[in-house]
């Protein structure tokens, strides 16, 4: 009850703060010594958008951290309204990539970056942020944003059940490609040597392989190795490997590799060297498996 009571003074001294930045104090001064026409406009101008956000450099330090304030006690509503701060919930309960959706869960009090979330909780999380706008944010418009960028590309995915901001389990192309006595891999995985292979898998398990001048032969996996390759290119673990960092440790052996993965618009790769010759980095935990080596012995018979 005590942190209750506290959010409620706070909201009010922040309601007040941009209360006299919008109107400006009795004798036509603003907070900061100018004038109300000086800051009124940086905090009240907008059509009340979450997108209308102000110039963090027309308001004072004090209106922003009014701003803060409001904005964190709206974070909080919602999390309240939505049960994102209890434990355990079903707001990431996924089984597929469809079941979790990126949701702008922007106010009037803050542009935010998104929350990935189970698409059975937009409703909920739709209706908690009008409450907020309607009421901790109705005078707050012309706050600027929490954050000026935000993370770099991704999507709404399920990893091992949880909705989370990640890779998408379908792919579009996988491609490795070997160099026998090469210096070294390329990105995106190409063939350009007389010593190299490359395989390229699609989808439809058809497999092209090529050196550095033609395609060598095209051939169709197996149902068996379709299905191990499918497998570990939709599993979490690859998808965190991809975006996390690739676990495979600085080798200087005998063939160099590389692999890349077309995934919708996003395309990730790395150097698997020493991977396809069985040396994973020092900290892969007990239960990490080699996935890029599986990989490689399917396509390599083909």
């Amino acid at each position: 009850m005590k942190r209750h009571a506290c959010l409620a003074v706070v909201v009010n001294v922040a309601l007040s703060l941009l209360g006299a930045a919008c109107s400006g104090n009795d004798d036509g001064s603003s907070p900061d010594g100018g004038t109300a026409n000086d800051v009124s406009g940086s905090v009240s101008e907008g059509n009340g958008d979450a997108g209308d956000a102000g110039d963090a450099s027309s308001l004072t330090d004090q209106q922003i951290s009014a701003c803060s304030n409001l904005a964190y006690q709206a974070d909080y509503q919602i999390e309240q309204a939505t049960g994102a701060n209890t434990y355990p919930n079903d707001l990431y309960t996924c089984v597929t990539d469809d079941d979790c959706v990126l949701f702008d869960n922007s106010t009037k009090c803050a542009r935010e970056c998104g929350v990935v979330i189970a698409t059975t909780h937009v409703a909920a999380y739709t209706a908690a942020i009008a409450t907020a706008n309607s009421g901790i944010c109705a005078n707050a418009t012309g706050c600027p944003d929490v954050y000026t960028t935000c993370g770099a590309n991704g999507v709404a995915a399920c990893y091992s059940g949880s909705c989370t901001y990640g890779l998408p389990a379908a792919w579009q192309s996988f491609s490795v490609e070997a160099d026998v006595g090469g210096s070294g891999s390329t990105l995106p995985a190409t063939c350009s040597g007389t010593s190299c292979t490359l395989w390229t898998v699609t989808p439809d398990a058809k497999v092209s392989v090529s050196n550095g001048s033609a395609t060598v032969r095209t051939a169709t996996l197996s149902s068996a190795d379709f299905a191990t390759l499918d497998g570990i290119l939709r599993s979490a673990q690859l998808r965190r490997e991809e975006t996390g960092g690739i676990g495979c440790v600085l080798y200087s052996g005998p063939t160099h590799a590389s692999e890349s993965i077309r995934r919708s618009d996003l395309q990730t790769g790395g150097d698997i060297s020493s991977c396809i010759a069985g040396m994973l980095t020092p900290d892969a935990g007990p239960t990490t498996t080699n996935d890029y080596l599986a990989l490689y012995n399917v396509l390599k018979g083909y």
